[in-house]
């Protein structure tokens, strides 16, 4: 059941894929793709380390200092490659905005000429990092608070909501709800509440709850352009992907409907490469732009994915796990995975 998720990986960054590519007439073929995607893939990673990590949290034998360093050598290697390349395509950004792309920092600023800077999808990387760095701490408060810990999220969810509804100014919205890290913390800690939830409660019947998360999601899609941005740019999304997630994970022990489709073995592999596809689409992108005069919208768009698809694979086989590799054997002394 691990490789459904891992799938559902693969599907929502092809989302954000289509939410950044455009019509000859600059309309997004997706409008909702990017804030669903990135909502998922927060509440998906919480839900992820929580299972991988909840033994040796309980256990006592975590290691923070290891467990950063692990996540590090997860995403920096191919972050900074990234944003070598971005700098031809984007342009070169000022010292500043420079050294707050290289620390991975940019999203700490409410400004989009910082945090959408060099690779312009590279901003939720800080995000992960800020719940990564928290997420023992995250975790024990929910494993000793329970439903304290499950009432405070949803009293700072509602809060979160209720602002979200007063600020008109989508400039705001962006900078502050979806993209400021502390606000992306709540998604996080959803996914380690889900966890929290199916560990103790199993799931049944699996098959009606995926139905009722493809419902919800696809009711989600159609009332997403009247719907206010305060709400869509996360907290909207929360109800399809825990009712997703918890539709195809382990606790629900099924591997039928949609469970089933997701153990398809080149939709696992696509999303064990998703990292890879996110972070180059952009990229891409941009450099198949100038063939905007003399393609239509959507070959070109079939030569975006192509290219998208095969350099992630490309990327993640010859790049990224050598780099984390040699990193693993420098930084932790051995030849470790993760």
């Amino acid at each position: 059941m691990v490789n459904a998720l891992q799938s559902l990986r693969g599907i929502f960054a092809v989302l954000i894929f289509f939410h950044h590519y455009r019509y000859t007439d600059g309309a997004s073929i997706s409008p909702a793709g990017g804030d669903c995607g990135v909502a998922f893939f927060l509440v998906l990673s919480g839900y992820v380390m929580s299972l991988a990590y909840h033994k040796p949290l309980t256990e006592g034998s975590f290691a923070w200092k290891t467990f950063m360093v692990k996540r590090l050598i997860r995403l920096w290697p191919l972050y900074l490659l990234c944003l070598a390349i971005s700098l031809p395509l984007f342009g070169v950004p000022g010292i500043n905005t420079g050294i707050a792309n290289a620390l991975m920092l940019q999203s700490w600023f409410p400004n989009p000429d910082i945090y959408f800077s060099g690779n312009p999808v590279s901003w939720c990387v800080g995000d992960f990092m800020l719940a990564y760095a928290l997420f023992p701490f995250n975790f024990a408060a929910v494993l000793a608070w329970r439903r304290t810990a499950i009432a405070i999220f949803l009293i700072l969810s509602a809060a979160y909501a209720a602002t979200g509804a007063v600020i008109l100014d989508p400039q705001q919205v962006q900078a502050w709800m979806y993209i400021f890290p502390p606000a992306r913390l709540l998604d996080f800690t959803l996914g380690v509440i889900l966890w929290y939830i199916s560990s103790r409660i199993p799931v049944y019947r699996p098959v009606a709850l995926q139905s009722a998360a493809l419902l919800v999601l696809a009711a989600a899609f159609l009332l997403y352009p009247i719907a206010p941005a305060g709400l869509t740019a996360a907290i909207w999304w929360w109800p399809a992907a825990a009712l997703l997630i918890l539709s195809v994970s382990p606790s629900c022990g099924s591997n039928k409907g949609i469970a089933r489709i997701l153990q398809w073995r080149p939709l696992v592999a696509f999303g064990n490469v998703s990292f890879s596809f996110y972070m180059i689409h952009m990229l891409v992108h941009q450099a198949c732009a100038p063939l905007e005069t003399t393609l239509s919208w959507w070959p070109l768009l079939l030569l975006d994915m192509t290219i998208c698809v095969v350099g992630a694979f490309v990327l993640t086989t010859y790049f990224e796990k050598p780099a984390m590799g040699l990193a693993y054997r420098i930084l932790l002394k051995k030849d470790n995975s993760d």
